[in-house]
């Protein structure tokens, strides 16, 4: 609560009572009067305070601007001297270098109890109230107590020159405070009997922590000032009386300036310090419904203009509000600085205006009971506090500051997890503070955190401040907009007032999507319909094998799931049988869970009816679902013998491991021994297969290996057969193009590379079942070369024309053609391609290798057309036509 801190010896004090006027406007609650008494604006009573110690008795001198605190107390007091120099604050004296009228005292709300005084001073002897210099000194209070006599004292810092020249002229005006904390002085370079060398007004800037900066010229031309200034509560317009006696005022954003006709303040009576009409000639702004009004009196008339309307002043009669200078009350009125020239008590008075026309004036009655003091042609200020501020509320600290994030509390010690789900981005900071304050500010810093925090500093921090008695919630987003898309470790510190501890909390900022489309497979079924759905256990496997699934948005959302399954019968619906199983698992949704891994006791057999419930935990949302199943047992089986080497004459049982006996090579007579077949009889023979609810499908399949069995090479025969029973024999003939057979180089695998032969089957319960056989192909020597290897029909070969050992397709061909044929050996083929009429168009000669050979001839530069191949080796010469495409 600001207070209007003059002593009134022997005056009347008059208020003007604003009662449509918005109660932040007002600043001033205690008026200190003479026999150190206090006026009680709100409550309307007078409290005496001590006459000591010194400090408390500064009524010798009207102009004293004393500090209280929120309770009354005094705290500091501060003047301009006259006689010596400088200004004083407090007790014991602190004295500045220069002297001047009275300073302006204004806090500096990002720092504890420290004050601002705005002088504008000139050198010892002169007695203008207007100075050639305009500092500004730092007030420390932080020592002081409610009595300073005996625990503390302020300290003044040396006085900072903002502005100076070498004749007077200046006049300053201190702004209300910006909303985020700033504050801005103006400077009127051009008072009325003063040579200055140009006229302007300039603007200074002061920080929240109260760094000063500018000046900024709003114009580089103005009015003669001719009267103290003033500025109204919201810091848009600052107005004074120009040399011409017109009211005038200036907006503080555009620079211009308006005159008014009216009420003239006379110019004639020179300027003096304290007994010049100028000084006591008084303005305050209101605001009634839109229309701004400026109070205004000198010593003649009193009355009000309305803002920017030319000839728009209207007297009000009222004596006893002339020759005043005036200052707008906490309690809604404007309170009036007047000589009483018959020095009788003080009384109050106040009037009631309304929009819509003038009230009269009230009067309290002599209650003060201030005989007064034997002074003589003085005025008493009531007006050096800013206007529209509380200068006692702006180190007041509240009882207690909580806050939380969008309802989330959380320590400065640990951070607590924020999720912005589905792409939203409120932070909204929702304060919970016990008593008054006047500011707050709230300060981010990104940064991440190990056992402590650690701020990345610099860019990585910001503040937002705000000047106010209230704290709504927040969206941290709007007014920090440097976390717009940040997710991470977030330090968030919210200070109300300057004196207030901070409270500090860690967060931690996470984006999450809703966990939706949620389903899950056990053993790969899914209830589709009321009945459970079933479930099939394999050749006595145990394994019960849950798969969930959700959208994929939603996967790195998951913080953990919850299997829960229920044993039970069914019968119209699911009827449990007793206890259940439950098991939950932090971290991400795996691809699957065996429950009998999880529930082994449980879900011993017999299983039968269960009930799955799969819960999933996500940063935004929690998804729920469950299906029934009838576990059951079903058995599936595949096996074949293989076809050993035709002179053994019986077949051979699975060889299961790459493991082969040796013997000398090449033989004459094959031998007889697991695991080793001859190349032209090899074949899978005696094959059964059986399954619960039967086969729909067989696969044969032969992979290459290399001599070891342990490094894959390729896959060289797979083929899948619609059926559900296996045929008695699976025989590998070589020189056939029959589907699923394949060609191996004799030459290179005899007695080498290991093969892998699978069966495989589909059944109907138990998926794929399978069997296999390791075999290798024994070295007959060059007498079995030519009908010793493996063949498979070429992928894609629409015909071929084959005759003893040769192969040759495409037939037709649109770009080559392939020979395929079996040699003894280190022998040379011929190729050649004619056309129709015998031209020879292409030859070709090929280096045979023992074994199977192929030579593929590229013809696709031939024109379309019908060609002659004839082809000779060991075995003759063969011949035949192809259509070239």
């Amino acid at each position: 609560m600001t207070k209007i801190k003059y002593l009134l010896t022997s005056l009347t004090l008059i208020c003007l009572s604003m009662a449509n006027v918005v109660s932040t406007r007002a600043q001033d609650t205690y008026i200190p009067v003479g026999n150190y008494k206090l006026y009680n604006t709100a409550t309307g009573t007078t409290t005496p305070f001590p006459s000591s110690p010194a400090t408390y008795n500064y009524a010798i001198d009207q102009e004293e601007q004393p500090v209280f605190n929120s309770a009354g107390y005094l705290m500091f007091g501060i003047l301009n001297n006259i006689g010596t120099s400088g200004f004083v604050v407090g007790y014991p004296n602190i004295s500045g270098s220069l002297t001047g009228p009275l300073p302006q005292l204004f806090p500096i709300p990002g720092n504890c109890k420290k004050y601002y005084a705005l002088s504008v001073q000139y050198p010892t002897g002169a007695t203008s109230p207007y100075g050639n210099i305009v500092t500004i000194s730092t007030i420390d209070a932080s020592t002081v107590t409610t009595n300073p006599a005996t625990t503390g004292y302020p300290s003044a810092g040396a006085p900072q020159i903002v502005a100076s020249a070498s004749t007077l002229g200046y006049s300053t005006v201190v702004a209300p405070l910006n909303s985020d904390g700033t504050r801005f002085i103006y400077v009127l370079k051009g008072t009325m009997g003063f040579a200055a060398t140009s006229s302007a007004l300039l603007r200074y800037a002061i920080s929240y922590t109260g760094v000063i900066s500018g000046p900024i010229t709003i114009s580089s031309s103005i009015p003669t000032v001719a009267t103290t200034p003033h500025i109204s509560p919201d810091g848009a317009t600052i107005a004074y009386f120009n040399n011409t006696g017109k009211f005038t005022t200036c907006n503080t954003t555009t620079g211009a300036f308006t005159a008014y006709v009216g009420m003239m303040a006379p110019v004639t009576t020179p300027i003096g310090r304290p007994t010049g009409i100028y000084q006591r000639c008084g303005v305050v702004q209101v605001t009634l419904k839109s229309s701004r009004r400026w109070y205004a009196n000198n010593g003649t008339d009193f009355g009000y203009y309305v803002e920017n309307t030319a000839g728009s002043f209207t007297p009000i009669s009222a004596s006893n509000a002339i020759n005043c200078t005036m200052a707008l009350g906490k309690d809604g009125k404007i309170y009036f600085g007047q000589f009483d020239a018959t020095m009788t008590d003080v009384n109050l008075d106040y009037y009631i205006p309304s929009p819509a026309g003038f009230g009269t004036f009230g009067y309290t009655g002599s209650n003060l009971n201030d005989p007064g003091y034997a002074f003589t042609n003085q005025v008493y200020s009531v007006n050096s506090h800013v206007e529209g501020e509380d200068i006692d509320l702006a180190f007041t600290t509240p009882t207690s500051t909580n806050f939380n994030i969008n309802g989330i509390t959380s320590t400065a010690t640990s951070p607590t997890n924020i999720t912005l789900c589905n792409g939203a981005t409120a932070l909204l900071l929702n304060p919970s503070i016990s008593g008054a304050f006047t500011n707050y500010t709230i300060t981010v810093e990104k940064g991440n955190f190990t056992t402590v925090f650690n701020p990345l500093g610099g860019a990585g921090t910001q503040t937002y401040t705000k000047v106010a008695s209230s704290f709504p919630s927040t969206d941290l987003l709007t007014v920090l907009p440097f976390l717009s898309g940040y997710t991470g470790c977030i330090r968030v510190t919210v200070t109300t007032g300057a004196c207030a501890t901070p409270v500090k909390e860690l967060f931690n900022i996470v984006s999450g999507v809703s966990v939706t489309g949620l389903n899950f497979t056990v053993g790969g079924q899914t209830q589709t319909l009321a009945a459970p759905a079933d479930v099939w256990q394999c050749a006595g496997s145990t394994a019960i094998v849950l798969a969930p699934s959700i959208a994929p948005a939603g996967v790195s959302s998951v913080t953990g799931y919850t299997i829960t399954v229920e044993k039970g019968s069914y019968s119209g619906g699911f009827i449990p049988a007793g206890t259940s199983a439950t098991q939950y698992t932090p971290g991400a949704l795996p691809s699957s869970v065996n429950l009998y891994t999880l529930f082994p006791a449980y879900l011993a057999s017999p299983v039968n009816c269960i009930k799955v419930t799969l819960t999933v935990n996500g940063l935004c949302n929690t998804a729920s679902t469950f299906q029934l199943f009838d576990v059951k047992s079903a058995t599936a089986a595949v096996d074949f013998l293989v076809n050993g080497p035709s002179s053994c004459g019986t077949f051979q049982p699975r060889n299961l491991t790459p493991t082969f006996t040796t013997f000398t090579s090449p033989v004459t007579t094959p031998p007889c021994i697991i695991g080793w077949l001859g190349a032209g009889s090899c074949g899978l023979a005696g094959s059964t297969a059986s399954a619960t609810g039967g086969f729909s499908s067989y696969n044969v399949t032969i992979d290459e290996y290399d001599a070891t069995g342990t490094t894959f090479i390729a896959n060289v025969a797979n083929s899948t057969t619609a059926a559900s029973s296996l045929p008695a024999i699976f025989t590998f003939n070589s020189l056939t193009t029959t589907p699923g057979w394949f060609s191996i180089n004799y030459g290179t695998i005899k007695n080498n590379n290991a093969f892998k032969a699978t069966v495989s089957i589909t059944a109907a319960y138990c998926g794929v079942v399978s069997a296999y056989t390791w075999f290798k192909i024994i070295d007959g020597g060059p007498a079995w070369s030519a009908g010793n290897f493996f063949k498979t029909n070429s992928g894609g070969v629409a015909s071929a024309e084959s005759g003893d050992e040769l192969t040759v397709y495409p037939i037709p061909t649109d770009g080559t053609l392939n020979f395929e044929w079996a040699s003894a050996g280190d022998n040379d083929a011929q190729i050649e391609i004619t056309d129709m009429v015998g031209k020879v168009i292409n030859q070709t000669t090929v280096h045979e290798l023992q074994g199977s050979n192929k030579q593929t001839v590229d013809v696709s530069s031939l024109p379309s057309g019908m060609y002659i191949y004839k082809f000779s080796g060991e075995n003759g010469t063969k011949t035949g036509k192809f259509q070239k495409l």
